[in-house]
C-alpha cells in the first residue's frame, strides 16, 4: 500500500462514470480552504519516508504528480491507478494526523504531516500489488489534534465496473 502526501498543483479533467455507490459527500472544516478529490493515474515515486503506522511501514514521496483524471468517490481498483484528497489549507497546522481507513481492516493506516497555508497537498491511496486491491467503502481524513480538517469517502469497485477510467489512465501510461 502506497498513502502518499505530496505538494503539486493538479488540474481537474473530468468525464462521465457510472453511479455505482453513494459515498457520503466529503466533510471538510473552515482550516480547508479548497478541496478536490477524485481518481488519478500513474503517480511516480520519489522516495520513501517512514510511517511506521501503516501497512508498509512508509508511505511513498513524489515531487509531480499526474492531474485528477475524473474527479469523482466511486473509483475502480485497477493497478496504476490512485485516488484522493487535494486540499488547500486555509491555515498553518504544524502536525496534520492523516488517517487512512480500509474495508475488512480493523485499525486504520496513519501518519503525520503538516499544512502550510495557501500550498496544495495531497493524501492518495496507490494501488501497486493485487492485494490492494480490495473493494468496499474506503475513507481518508485529516485531524488537527482533536478537531477533524476533513472526512472523504470512497467506494472502491472492481475495475470492470469502469472501464472507461481503466483505458484512460492505461492509455496515460
Amino acid at each position: 500500500m502506497r498513502l502518499v502526501w505530496i505538494c503539486v498543483t493538479m488540474l481537474g479533467i473530468g468525464f462521465g462514470a457510472p453511479a455505482l455507490a453513494t459515498p457520503a459527500p466529503p466533510e471538510v472544516s473552515e482550516a480547508v480552504a479548497t478541496i478536490k478529490v477524485g481518481a488519478f493515474c500513474q503517480p511516480q515515486a520519489d522516495g520513501i519516508v517512514a510511517a511506521p503506522d501503516t501497512e508498509l511501514g512508509y508511505i511513498t514521496l513524489t515531487k509531480d504528480m499526474p492531474a485528477i483524471t475524473v474527479e469523482t468517490q466511486v473509483v475502480p481498483d485497477a493497478l496504476g491507478l490512485a485516488f484522493g484528497v487535494m486540499v488547500v489549507p486555509a491555515r498553518d497546522i504544524a502536525q496534520v494526523r492523516m488517517v487512512a481507513y480500509r474495508p475488512n481492516h480493523p485499525e486504520p493506516e496513519m501518519f503525520y504531516s503538516a499544512f502550510v497555508a495557501g500550498k496544495e497537498r495531497v493524501q492518495f491511496f496507490s494501488f501497486e500489488f493485487p492485494q490492494e486491491q480490495e473493494p468496499g467503502l474506503w475513507r481518508m481524513e485529516a485531524w488537527d489534534g482533536e478537531s477533524l480538517l476533513y472526512r472523504v469517502e470512497f467506494e472502491v469497485v472492481a475495475e470492470e465496473a469502469l472501464p472507461d477510467m481503466v483505458a484512460r489512465c492505461r492509455a496515460m501510461s
